[in-house]
């Protein structure tokens, strides 16, 4: 469900966003009525400054704090792109030869109703890191997560987040790292830390066979959404041929969603 969070400042229910996607994405989406959570984590390939500490972050116990319990591995997002009408840019970075969903701020909200963890909004703040402060409170490590550098103000980002906590290869790290400090401090006696390394086997052996399943833990989750209510418009790129606006209508409709959602891409269309 959806809930506020003082850290996280949005626009009104009426503004428009975006999601730009792949066909396969849609699909998914489609398929599973679920909005993909990623952990922010993962997102540091493409931007290594996600869930970065500012470099005046004056708050050094809780910058180790966020540090030990792996923030960036904690916090997940789905991110959305603010504005009233299609971006050039956002095509051609993230939906060329794919699908836009169009929504509101309020329709993503309500979607969110049957899914039972907490889920919050906020717009992203575009901050240099050498000299600028958050703009929200330093004590919340979703504050670190919604924000980002100017160079990505074109994105205009609007970041659903849930604290997912950390992901099993995180948790075993983490707990190795007690098991380690108690030995090393001679905290630990020794029949205790025999039965903590079998138990730390044990576990391994346990989330590497979890993970063989289904890897999605390790970079996500699933959410469920409303998409009677998410759904807007459904947008097919501009370099789009016909044939591709009628295979997404029957693709829509055979999944049980109104076709005439979808439409072409204005952004070509000649002044009139």
């Amino acid at each position: 469900m959806y809930k506020d969070h003082p850290v996280c400042e949005l626009p009104d229910d009426e503004t428009k966003i975006w999601r730009y996607m792949s066909l396969t994405k849609f699909v998914s989406l489609l398929h599973r009525q679920a909005l993909f959570f990623g952990r922010v984590a993962g997102l540091q390939k493409d931007d290594p400054y996600e869930g970065a500490f500012p470099k005046n972050y004056d708050q050094p116990d809780l910058k180790r704090y966020f540090r030990q319990i792996g923030h960036a591995d904690t916090v997940a997002v789905n991110c959305w792109h603010i504005g009233n009408y299609e971006s050039a840019a956002m095509w051609k970075l993230y939906g060329d030869g794919g699908i836009a969903v169009q929504s509101t701020i309020g329709c993503l909200k309500k979607s969110f109703d049957r899914e039972t963890r907490e889920i919050y909004l906020g717009k992203v703040y575009y901050i240099d890191y050498e000299i600028d402060h958050l703009s929200s409170d330093e004590e919340n490590m979703l504050s670190l997560c919604l924000h980002k550098r100017p160079s990505f103000e074109h994105e205009r980002e609007l970041r659903a987040l849930m604290n997912l906590g950390p992901s099993p290869e995180v948790m075993l790290r983490q707990r190795e790292r007690t098991i380690n400090y108690l030995k090393v401090h001679n905290l630990l006696p020794e029949e205790d830390e025999q039965r903590l390394i079998r138990e730390q086997q044990e576990l391994t052996e346990q989330v590497e066979m979890e993970l063989e399943k289904d890897e999605t833990e390790r970079y996500g989750t699933y959410v469920d959404v409303d998409l009677e209510i998410l759904l807007d418009q459904i947008c097919i790129p501009p370099t789009s041929q016909p044939w591709i606006e009628e295979a997404v209508r029957s693709l829509v409709e055979k999944y049980g969603f109104d076709p005439s959602k979808v439409r072409h891409s204005r952004l070509l269309e000649p002044p009139t």
